[in-house]
């Protein structure tokens, strides 16, 4: 869990910043889009060969790799000069996350199942409230210290999850020495159908984080040290729903759950891209962050329950079938915000939100989620 809550400090120290940051690159809303469009290709093809990697090396050597890697790529991310260097720190951040964001997945999945409960959105409950408290605590300081402040929370956290997934994450032979898993092979068309409703969800899941901190911006100049609360409460609501995501997959089923929060995540994105001034922006994000919270962990998890002794690999293969998605969509919105205003990247939001509605229904219609054997979990 503090892995998860070190990946949310990195996350939400960036995106807190980045006003500043690009601020700083001379960066515009156009080549901001083009760069999180390439991160995020560059992202699936990492999270891809992670998937790969996993079959010979444990989780647990990834992790311990991965987060220094993600430290120095921060470092280098908060100080860039240019939209060259820009770029390539975006790059640099988005590969190391990656390997660290699928294993820490696959690790918290194995969790699940050896403890036979469902757990797993609580341990992306903590990367969404560190979300939260990292990107006001970055907006805040970087305006007010310096650039380089994101770093502290981050790092410390860093540090603390190295030292204990060093000592408490157990040894676990690799995928492809796991009871003959290799000869297992991956359920390629359900793990289709949620890869592509993956890739829509988290196209909009990512764009309200991203794109928070600018329409907080250009609503209200004068409060650009409070550009991360949009973030924050996004953050705040989407791990509070995380964290109420276990306890109510007992109660409920998973497609209730699910229809129920994209719903509500297609409305907040409509009242965003009405420009509803600073107060109602702030709500909004609430609504959003409310109504994909439970979304993401859910369906990256569905993914790894389809090929238990190949989670990992699966999980990848998800991931890199909702590359489509997550490389188009930056890139449109970059284009839409610098033509039409910031407004518009929420409309569209709002429109794939609904998108991703219809597709959770077409798959758990035709493929129904199993769930880890634990008493009370959902048939669905």
């Amino acid at each position: 869990m503090l892995t998860f809550a070190a990946f949310g400090a990195v996350v939400g120290g960036h995106i807190g910043a980045l006003p500043v940051i690009l601020k700083n690159a001379s960066v515009n809303n156009e080549f901001f889009g083009i760069t999180q469009a390439f991160a995020m290709l560059f992202a699936l093809i990492c999270m891809g060969l992670a998937g790969v990697i996993s079959r010979h090396v444990t989780h647990r050597t990834v992790m311990l790799l991965a987060l220094p890697a993600v430290f120095l790529a921060l470092i280098y991310a908060l100080f860039v000069t240019s939209p060259a260097t820009y770029l390539v720190s975006n790059l640099a951040l988005a590969s190391s996350l990656s390997f660290l964001d699928l294993n820490m997945n696959a690790e918290g999945s194995d969790i699940e199942q050896e403890v036979r409960r469902p757990i797993f959105t609580s341990f992306h409950a903590s990367l969404s409230m560190m979300v939260a408290g990292s990107a006001i605590f970055s907006s805040f300081m970087t305006v007010n210290v310096g650039v380089w402040t994101p770093a502290l929370l981050a790092g410390a956290l860093l540090l603390f999850a190295f030292l204990l997934v060093h000592r408490h994450i157990p040894f676990r032979a690799p995928h492809a020495a796991r009871e003959n898993a290799t000869a297992i092979s991956l359920p390629k068309t359900r793990l289709t159908m949620i890869g592509l409703t993956i890739g829509l969800s988290n196209a909009c899941e990512i764009a309200a984080m991203l794109w928070a901190g600018q329409l907080l911006a250009e609503l209200a100049p004068q409060l650009l040290a409070y550009s991360g609360l949009g973030v924050a409460f996004f953050g705040l609501c989407a791990g509070t729903a995380r964290m109420l995501g276990d306890k109510a997959r007992t109660m409920f089923s998973d497609y209730a759950i699910a229809t129920a929060s994209l719903a509500l995540a297609t409305v907040g994105f409509a009242v965003l891209g009405m420009k509803p001034g600073f107060v109602g922006s702030i709500i909004a994000f609430a609504a959003v962050g409310a109504g994909l919270g439970f979304v993401f962990p859910f369906l990256f998890a569905l993914a790894g329950r389809q090929a238990i002794e190949r989670r990992a690999a699966a999980m990848g293969y998800a991931s890199a079938i909702s590359g489509g998605p997550r490389f188009v969509v930056p890139w449109s919105l970059g284009i839409l915000a610098t033509w039409y205003g910031v407004s518009s990247v929420f409309i569209v939001c709002a429109v794939l939100a609904f998108a991703s509605l219809l597709m959770v229904v077409l798959v758990l219609a035709k493929f129904p989620a199993p769930v880890p054997s634990g008493k009370g979990a959902s048939s669905r």
